[in-house]
């Protein structure tokens, strides 16, 4: 096997909580609520935190408009622009900063392929003080869905743009459902990441082929994993 020369890194829930992209989102979206339709901003984000934490991940939006008797059509792009377009109130895990440290001082290049709205990730990069921090990022935008993971498309540019093989390189993620297939499929090694408090904690890969290579339970495994090859 050639020796870890970069990895790459998912974004979401793996170097930072996602709930807490979520949560900031909601505390705009409310803050704009309570200016725009008199409504106590603390009420609708607590309101829109509870469909959240009842699994809606999906028109959340519409559904909080149709029980506040609001109409979703009037409604419903302007939350979505407020949300998409906030400044996040978010940080990285504890354990990322000293694992990307741990990768640099190895002499190990990193990056970071992602995919969604591309202002939305890239906003989410320079609140977390990544955007120069990795020496090349994928996203693939909302115009580019077909190239969204599970695709390997994603990896195989990412590994084109690093110049470097798929064999001596990895792709660190958390969501068996999409994560991991991908990045096998071009040749790269994978890790799952699996915090307890994790969104897909409890998510089991579908099939064999959607299964990572290696599954740590925080960042500081990862790097011993990475480095060391044991924990």
């Amino acid at each position: 096997m050639r020796a870890l020369a970069a990895v790459a890194f998912d974004l979401d829930d793996t170097l930072y909580p996602e709930r807490d992209f979520v949560r900031s989102g909601y505390l705009a979206v409310a803050e704009w609520a309570e200016a725009q339709l008199g409504l106590a901003a603390p009420i609708v984000q607590a309101e829109l935190e509870a469909l959240f934490t009842a699994g809606i991940r999906k028109e959340v939006f519409n559904l909080w408009l149709e029980e506040r008797g609001l109409d979703p059509a009037r409604w419903v792009q302007p939350m979505i622009e407020v949300y998409r377009d906030h400044s996040p109130r978010i940080s990285m895990f504890a354990d990322a900063a000293a694992m990307l440290l741990a990768l640099e001082s190895h002499g190990v290049r990193r990056g970071a392929i992602t995919e969604g709205v591309r202002t939305v990730q890239e906003s989410k990069l320079r609140a977390l003080g990544l955007a120069a921090a990795f020496e090349v990022v994928v996203i693939s935008g909302e115009e580019a869905r077909e190239r969204w993971k599970p695709s390997r498309a994603p990896f195989d540019e990412w590994l084109q743009q690093m110049k470097v093989h798929a064999e001596e390189s990895c792709y660190v993620g958390d969501n068996p459902a999409k994560d991991f297939r991908g990045a096998r499929e071009a040749g790269m090694r994978t890790m799952r990441v699996r915090r307890e408090e994790g969104l897909h904690a409890r998510e089991e890969p579908l099939t064999p082929g959607d299964a990572p290579d290696v599954e740590v339970h925080d960042l500081n495994e990862a790097a011993q994993v990475l480095l060391h090859g044991s924990p």
